[in-house]
């Protein structure tokens, strides 16, 4: 039902479009939406800026992947056994080891190094995007506002892309694969793409699902050329499983490959990811790409419908399932909100140069209409929003300092389960993190019940002397039982993460006396 990708194949040139007129409505429409298309990216630019150097979380799992970071700076293994004061996410180790690369060469620590990573490949996305679509359909203009058009959905896809997380550089990695093999098919270009989507699967495992489609339709056209692809996939994939497995003892398996079949499903989403997730952000793209499927358009080409439908498939059904996973946040639909952007340029292009061959009284109405329906798109509320909240603000600056200095100041082990990286600014030991801890409380394993047990042993015994919560105990055992409220030490709106969950350490809790 989307546009599947028209161009000439083989085309090396540029197609020349009809330009209006100085002072008529399709060249005032065209310079409108070149200008306003253009500040979506310097907008993110100028977000980026700011936020790379914030020294406290943008989203609450950031410093769950800066403790990772800090294990292999610290040469400790990234993957070992469940414990109380260090648990993993449950996503293969690529990013980690970028992110403690660019460390060591910044000689830097904190955020900083782990959000430049995400930072770069977001960057990349935009070249990648833009570059795909000008390979395809040599129109500069359609490049450029696709590539415009992903920067557009920055807040749509969760104000993801610098943050410490793996999704941008995953993305990255699977869009350089299909750029590689976008013109045109060969086995160098396959096993090339490969290894790409190889890489992009040893960031985050989606991308294993979204390659499907592609290699089906590789066994389709040609199958030495998806052994090509396949081959260098399994060697990769799986020889990076095995040393893995072999170098922690088998908890590099449990983490990337058992843990995450334990998620449930959120049948709440199947069919709003569809409705509310993308057809109310890009709804005029969307349109713009099925009308553009019409062979009536563009009679004379020679179509590569099947590949781009491939490509297409495996990245919305990646989006998809990513989001009705239970708790899928925005940053899921990055995927799905890249392809579309392609798809964008590809159909803009095709339907430019169907209006360039129509009757001359006719030209600059059908181009004039075209550039309203995409400014009309830019405009859209679902893409739409306040800049300013995408900020950390002084106050939050100064909470998140005084946190700081409140943990250091205590006398005894501190608990913040939910920001464990506070505790460790402090100087102190942290513990796990409370998204991997639940991770492994939900899974059906021995861990589980080892883990709990050292949980409740620590409480027991009231080793904390000071334990810091968002909200909710219950993923603690017994808790009540040995701690009791003290205070809330944050009451305004500083502190909360500017994206993702909102959720920050406010409610302070000390042990209870025995007898109380």
């Amino acid at each position: 039902m989307i546009a599947l990708g028209l161009w000439p194949e083989g085309t090396g040139g540029r197609l020349t479009f009809l330009k209006p007129p100085p002072g008529s409505p399709a060249k005032i429409l065209r310079t409108l939406l070149l200008a306003g298309a253009a500040l979506y990216p310097v907008v993110y630019l100028c977000l980026a800026y700011y936020r790379l150097r914030y020294p406290f979380e943008l989203e609450w799992m950031e410093g769950g992947g800066l403790a990772q970071v800090g294990r292999i700076l610290g040469g400790e293994p990234l993957y070992t056994r469940p414990s109380m004061a260090y648990i993993p996410f449950i996503y293969p180790p690529l990013y980690y080891y970028t992110a403690a690369a660019a460390s060591r060469m910044m000689g830097q620590e904190g955020f900083l190094p782990l959000r430049l990573v995400s930072f770069v490949s977001s960057l990349a996305c935009f070249v990648l995007i833009f570059r795909m679509v000008l390979k395809q359909t040599g129109d500069r203009t359609a490049s450029f506002l696709s590539s415009a058009l992903f920067a557009a959905t920055f807040r749509a896809g969760g104000a993801w892309l610098d943050v410490a997380r793996v999704d941008s550089m995953f993305l990255a990695l699977f869009l350089a694969g299909v750029y590689v093999i976008a013109p045109r098919l060969s086995n160098k270009r396959c096993l090339a793409a490969g290894v790409l989507f190889s890489l992009s699967a040893l960031t985050k495992q989606a991308a294993l699902l979204m390659c499907a489609p592609l290699i089906l339709y590789l066994l389709w056209k040609s199958w030495p050329r998806a052994v090509a692809m396949a081959a260098p996939m399994a060697l990769f994939l799986g020889g990076a499983t095995v040393l893995q497995d072999r170098a922690t003892g088998g908890w590099f398996s449990y983490y990337v490959l058992l843990l995450p079949r334990q998620h449930a499903w959120s049948r709440d989403v199947w069919l709003s990811f569809w409705f509310r997730d993308l057809l109310s952000t890009l709804p005029i793209v969307l349109l713009i790409a099925m009308f553009a499927s019409l062979p009536l358009l563009a009679p004379h080409r020679r179509f590569a419908g099947p590949f781009w439908l491939a490509v297409t498939a495996g990245m919305l059904a990646g989006s998809w399932l990513m989001r009705t996973f239970e708790g899928g946040y925005e940053n899921v639909l990055l995927p799905a909100l890249a392809i579309l952007s392609v798809l964008f340029g590809l159909s803009q292009s095709t339907i430019r140069e169907w209006v360039a061959g129509l009757r001359p009284e006719w030209r600059h109405s059908g181009e004039a209409f075209v550039s309203m329906a995409c400014l009309v798109q830019f405009a859209f509320p679902g893409l739409l929003y306040d800049p300013r909240l995408q900020l950390p603000t002084q106050l939050d600056l100064m909470a998140g300092r005084n946190l700081v200095r409140m943990v250091r100041d205590a006398t005894g082990e501190v608990l913040i389960p939910s920001h464990p990286y506070l505790v460790a600014l402090a100087g102190k030991e942290p513990s796990a993190t409370e998204m991997a801890l639940q991770e492994v409380q939900r899974s059906r394993t021995p861990e589980k019940e080892a883990v709990e047990r050292e949980i409740a042993e620590a409480l027991r015994s009231r080793r904390f002397a000071l334990v810091l919560l968002d909200g909710n105990s219950g993923f603690l055992p017994d808790f009540d039982r040995y701690y009791v409220e003290k205070a809330r030490v944050l009451q305004g709106k500083e502190f909360y993460p500017v994206t993702g969950a909102k959720r920050r350490p406010e409610i302070l809790y000390v042990p209870r006396r025995e007898g109380i």
